[in-house]
């Protein structure tokens, strides 16, 4: 005797279901901003000889980023790992993941000045 034939279509489906409900996140996570734009500017050092997954995980520990696994994922699935530019960076939290990335590449770095005024001195 002959088994029945199992269909397989339900499983298919439900694979194809998971794998788009994962793409989702995944684009969620790089595209959509973590900040509203109300978040201030962030000034971020990257040291040179640092890897792209050791900048992911100072992005994320300051919280412009999701995700440093899929921020690491993108930098090297695009390239960008080898053009991240070290120096100091301003960073908004109003810009995706990927908006930050290509900003660390394209190296729009901002001198930032320290100025201590001493006690007692005015701003004549």
């Amino acid at each position: 005797m002959s088994r029945p034939r199992r269909n397989r279509r339900p499983l298919f489906r439900w694979a194809l279901a998971i794998l788009a409900c994962a793409a989702l996140l995944v684009v969620w996570a790089l595209a959509v901003p973590v900040g509203k734009g109300a978040s201030p500017s962030q000034l971020v050092t990257v040291e040179r000889g640092e890897s792209a997954s050791d900048v992911a995980i100072m992005l994320r520990e300051k919280g412009l980023i999701r995700s440093a696994d899929l921020f690491t994922l993108a930098a090297y699935v695009t390239g960008s790992w080898r053009r991240i530019q070290a120096g100091r960076h301003e960073l908004d939290g109003s810009l995706s993941a990927l908006q930050i990335l290509d900003a660390l590449c394209r190296g729009r770095r901002r001198a930032w000045i320290s100025l201590s005024i001493p006690e007692g001195y005015g701003a004549r």
